[in-house]
């Protein structure tokens, strides 16, 4: 199937393979919010990125990731919902730690949240680097 215009009309939305790729407008507000559209950069992609999206399924190759893994989930997050940050977390374990924030996608962006989830970060970071 070929990507066409989404049924609601957006000219941001994309329907192919079944899939819908149809940000909401708080999404696109928040979106627009932390990216400039200097340089002429647009938030576009080409059609052929929904053909390929459909068949990428990172998850099945969790189980084979030896380095310990750090996952961020936020709890009201519509782009990255928990639930499936959960299932990937612990397709992985042992060798996995998970934080969960109560904020949404962009709450993770700034304040309290975003000062914890960069500490824990360079935490883990410093307690899996190899040291010289």
């Amino acid at each position: 199937m070929f990507a066409h215009t989404c049924r609601c009309g957006a000219a941001e939305c994309l329907w192919a393979h079944r899939m819908r790729f149809c940000p909401s407008p708080h999404q696109i507000e928040r979106f627009s919010a932390h990216v400039s559209l200097q340089g002429g950069w647009v938030p576009w992609v080409p059609a052929r990125l929904a053909l390929e999206i459909s068949q990428y399924s990172p998850q099945k190759d969790l189980p084979r990731v030896a380095a310990p893994v750090l996952f961020v989930a936020a709890r009201r997050d519509t782009l990255c919902p928990a639930d499936i940050v959960r299932r990937a977390a612990a397709a992985c374990a042992p060798r996995c730690r998970l934080l969960e924030y109560d904020v949404s996608h962009f709450g993770l962006y700034g304040g309290h949240a975003f000062e914890d989830a960069a500490r824990r970060m360079a935490e883990f970071y410093l307690e899996h680097m190899p040291r010289p």
